[in-house]
């Protein structure tokens, strides 16, 4: 499938301003605000329990000995969701949980980081005697809009953004509040479609899945 690029969502939005020609709305006019739908789009996953946020990927991170946060987490992180620890240089399968707590203990450092803390804003840990490798399992934001030849990343997002982008390039740009509301009832019936187009989606699934929460984890 071809991907949808951020040109062409501006291309669409241009359409929705009766500026096919970019006379006003250039593509370098509209990306900064493309970037800032996109972003939209993203909250609206988050608060609509969307399954296209959980990531099927993992990052692995390096913790030097001592180190008791991750100097460069995954910057696409919502929250982590399980993460697993082994010496560096080891095989993968050498990979072995590490615990999750409410609070850290106040033990001493051992070999192994053993249990982890989540403080809301990032990852914690005791600390181990030796460097490790981490790897950590999370859910994630949407791929950010940065230059005309970015993905968009949801399918059949291209319309919503095109349009919310349009209405608000009418408002800032255009200074033409008519203009805006108009484009906005295209907006908000692109929108209903793109929800229903995802939810159709998760219907879809041979095994049912559970609606994506952010996780209310079992910890100790």
């Amino acid at each position: 499938m071809t991907p949808v690029l951020a040109s062409d969502i501006m291309d669409r939005a241009r359409v929705a301003l009766n500026d096919q020609g970019a006379s006003l709305y250039t593509n370098s006019t509209l990306l900064p605000i493309l970037k800032i739908v996109n972003d939209e789009l993203c909250d609206k996953l988050i608060v609509g329990g969307m399954q296209n946020l959980k990531s099927t990927g993992v990052s692995d991170l390096d913790i030097d000995a001592g180190d008791t946060t991750p100097d460069v987490p995954p910057d696409d992180m919502i929250v982590p969701i399980e993460l697993f620890e082994k010496r560096v240089g080891d095989d993968d399968n050498n990979f072995t949980p590490i615990i999750e707590r409410n609070w850290l203990p106040t033990e001493t450092p051992s070999t192994n980081l053993g249990v982890w803390q989540w403080t809301g804003t990032e990852i914690k840990f005791l600390g181990a005697t030796e460097e490790k490798t981490v790897r950590v399992r999370y859910y994630r934001v949407i791929t950010s809009i940065t230059a005309n030849n970015s993905p968009a990343e949801i399918y059949r997002s291209f319309n919503w953004l095109a349009h919310r982008t349009a209405e608000y390039a009418a408002n800032s740009i255009g200074e033409n509040p008519v203009k805006a509301a108009m484009i906005n009832k295209d907006t908000v019936k692109y929108d209903t479609l793109l929800m229903q187009i995802l939810n159709k989606n998760k219907q879809g699934d041979r095994v049912r899945r559970q609606p994506f929460r952010l996780p209310r984890r079992r910890v100790v």
